[in-house]
This record gives structure tokens, C-alpha cells and sequence, in this order.
């Protein structure tokens, strides 16, 4: 009997151990824990469905953006979806920057990244869209578990909004139980990953020298900058300043956040340098025009003229002159080859190629609208397939290449 009691406790010390529950953290999870995620799954067919079409589908992750927003593409055409994780709110780590959103976004990037298979759902039988009316709401699933949930879970988002939603008691169990662990979002402590000490001062030539040789240095940073407005991009902008002959730009991201500048503004900022889409910008800008903070955007000068650099497309290639990232220029007698139409938005891709045979990619915002001689807008790129034109517009980096972004019509010009 000895002998029995023996090999039944050590049998039972076993069943504990591989009994252990552990997070993506590695840590321990505490006694009582209700892993909700692993309780809720994904019910709907989604196989040959559409998420556009039919509500529910499988997608391909296009870009990452923060913690309960990120782009895919559906199989079968090359139209971006922008999903807003339906439920949730995560810290802002893009035009605004908070303690844990660095956190939440590298998170759900991991999560996505790693992903065999992305599911999207919607709340009801076709999909709905966000405040801003240009995103979806979605719940996302990355290999059956349910990313909106799980960022709820492990304590890097806030339940909201889910009211009514499929989801709802799940949220609101994995909520209440991440508030009583007391961790990161639901802690007193510091964020390690957020910079909030005094910014760096430096100047845009400085700051894109950096961030070409060491951008370790000044990644998740705040720094302290001065330029002028080269062009607007609804209520985001692009910033340059001249050193010595040479131009030097940078994309500043207002999270949606419209500031009282114009076009040929000097203005003082400071911003954290991001990276989104392989492209370095300053995010989570600050002002208050009652009350200004000495961090705050002010306007040093207005009426300032800014006049593009004279370029050729071979130019404006990786890794020839990288320099010319964020500045405004101009290219002559570039003939369109080709390109593509999103008719989601109406954004269009043209493919150019200037005299002496090389290539440029022409970028035109689904904000920009054309119109042909008689006045009627141009809903396809074929319109300027075979035509000659001089394109004036910001160097901008996509999936690691150059484009020119055309912001308004009076950005090209047929030559005929």
C-alpha cells in the first residue's frame, strides 16, 4: 500500500506540472486563470468567402500599423483592406505616443507575423466601417484564436465598444481579470519602451544622416526639429530645410490630428521617430494654441517659398540617393508605361520611365482627383498610359522602393 500511495503522489506532482498554464510572456499564470482565448473560436466558414463580400475571409497581412489597427490584402485581387480591431482600444504608438503602445503594437505585429493563417470576421453579415469611414471593423484570428481578445487578455488593450458585439462576455471576463493581475496597461509601473524625457534637439539633416548610418539611436526617440512645410497630406505634412545646397526632408504622421499650418510654414515640432512601412517619421506631434508647452508645433515664419530639386528618376532609387527621402522634387518628360488602379479608393500606381531609359513609380493618393481637358475625372490609369508628362511631388519610400507622391492635381502637367 506504501508503494501505491508513493507512485500515486508522484503521478500527481507530474499531472501538476505539465498541468502549468504560461503566457506568450513566459510567465507563470496565477491560480483561478480563465484563458479566454483559448475558450473562444472561430465558428464561421470562411473558406472561398470574401470579408469585403460576405463578411468573413482569409487574408494576407499587408502592413502592420499599431496595436488595434493593421492593413491585408484578400487573396485574389490587390486591394488593401484597413481593419480597426472591432471592441478594443489599444495605447497609441503612431500619430499620438503612450506609455504601452509600443508594446501593444509590437504585440499584435508578432502575432500577425507569425500567423500560418488570418482570418477576418465581421460582427454581423457583411462588414462595417469605423468613425473615420475608412476602415473596416473586424474581429482578426491568427491560427484560430482571436487577436482582439488576446490583446484584452494580456493586458495591452482596453475593452470598448463592444457592446452588443459576438464577443462581448469574453472581452469583458478576459478585462476584469487582466485589472486584478495589474500589469502593464492595468499597473502603476513605468513603460520601459516609452521616451518620456526631454527631446534630443538635432535638425533634419542630422536626424535623416542618423537614421541612414545608426537609426538605433534615434528609433522610439523624441527629437526636437525645425523646417518648412513642403506639402500637406490631409492633415499629416512634409517637412524640409536646406544645408549648405542639399535638402533634407521627413514625414510627420498627426494621428488624424489637424494642426493650423499651411504650406510654406517654418515651424519648430518635437516627435518620436517611428518606422512605418520601411519609412522613418515623427510621430505623436503636440500643440495647444491657448496654452503652447515648450515641446509644443509653433509657427516660426509663414509665406516661405519652397522650391522642388531638379531630378532624374534614375535618381530617385535605393540605394543611389537615399538622402532625397521626404523632399520635394520635380522629374521632366517621364513617359507612363503602365500601372495599376486600386477601385477600392481610386489611388493609382503609374509606371514611368524618363528618356534615357529609367524607371520611376508615380503614386497618386486616392485624395488626389484629375480631371481631363473637359473637366471629367480620371477613374483609371490607363488615361495616362502612352502620355508624357513633369511630375512635381515628394520622394517617398514604399515596400523599400522610391516613388514620387503626387499630392494635388497641379502636381503634373502633359508635355505635349
Amino acid at each position: 500500500m506504501k508503494k501505491l500511495a508513493a507512485l500515486l503522489l508522484v503521478l500527481f506532482v507530474a499531472a501538476c506540472g505539465n498541468a502549468t498554464t504560461t503566457t506568450t510572456n513566459t510567465t507563470t499564470e496565477p491560480p483561478g486563470f480563465i484563458d479566454f482565448v483559448e475558450q473562444t473560436r472561430l465558428t464561421r466558414d470562411y473558406q472561398n468567402r470574401f470579408f469585403t463580400e460576405h463578411g468573413i475571409g482569409q487574408v494576407t497581412l499587408a502592413n502592420c500599423i499599431d496595436g488595434d489597427t493593421a492593413h491585408f490584402r484578400e487573396p485574389g485581387n490587390n486591394n488593401l483592406i484597413r481593419i480597426r480591431f472591432l471592441g478594443i482600444d489599444a495605447p497609441e504608438s503612431t500619430g499620438v505616443v503612450e506609455p504601452w503602445g509600443r508594446g501593444a503594437s509590437s504585440f499584435a505585429c508578432q502575432r500577425l507575423t507569425d500567423a500560418q493563417t488570418i482570418v477576418l470576421s465581421s460582427n454581423g453579415t457583411r462588414p462595417s466601417v469605423d468613425s473615420t469611414g475608412s476602415r473596416f471593423l473586424g474581429w482578426v484570428w491568427t491560427d484560430g484564436r482571436l487577436l482582439n481578445l488576446e490583446l484584452v487578455q494580456e493586458s495591452w488593450a482596453f475593452v470598448t465598444g463592444a457592446s452588443g458585439t459576438r464577443y462581448v462576455t469574453a472581452l469583458q471576463g478576459a478585462q476584469e481579470q487582466a485589472q486584478r493581475g495589474g500589469e502593464r496597461i492595468w499597473s502603476d509601473d513605468e513603460d520601459p519602451d516609452y521616451f518620456g524625457g526631454d527631446p534630443i534637439e538635432t535638425d533634419l539633416r542630422e536626424l535623416r544622416h542618423t537614421l541612414m548610418q545608426n537609426p538605433e539611436e534615434l528609433l522610439h526617440k523624441r527629437v526636437a526639429v525645425t523646417g518648412i512645410v513642403s506639402k500637406r497630406f490631409s492633415t499629416n505634412f512634409f517637412l524640409q530645410y536646406d544645408f549648405d545646397g542639399r535638402t533634407y526632408g521627413m514625414y510627420v504622421f498627426t494621428g488624424f490630428r489637424d494642426f493650423p499650418i499651411r504650406t510654406g510654414d517654418e515651424i519648430f515640432l518635437t516627435g518620436v521617430v517611428s518606422l512605418f512601412g520601411g519609412a522613418f517619421q515623427l510621430t505623436g506631434i503636440t500643440f495647444n494654441q491657448w496654452l503652447p508647452r515648450d515641446n509644443d508645433l509653433r509657427i516660426i515664419s509663414r509665406n516661405n517659398v519652397v522650391e522642388p530639386n531638379l531630378v532624374s528618376a534614375g535618381a530617385v532609387r535605393i540605394p543611389i540617393n537615399p538622402e532625397l527621402e521626404g523632399t520635394l522634387v520635380s522629374l521632366q518628360n517621364i513617359t507612363i508605361t503602365g500601372g495599376t488602379t486600386n477601385m477600392g479608393n481610386n489611388s493609382m500606381t503609374l509606371n514611368g520611365r524618363d528618356a534615357s531609359g529609367n524607371t520611376i513609380n508615380i503614386r497618386l493618393d486616392a485624395n488626389v482627383f484629375i480631371f481631363d481637358e473637359e473637366g471629367i475625372r480620371i477613374p483609371h490609369h490607363s488615361w495616362f498610359v502612352g502620355r508624357t508628362f513633369d511630375f512635381t511631388g515628394i520622394v517617398n519610400r514604399f515596400s523599400n522602393n522610391f516613388q514620387i507622391l503626387l499630392l494635388e492635381t497641379a502636381d503634373f502637367s502633359e508635355v505635349l
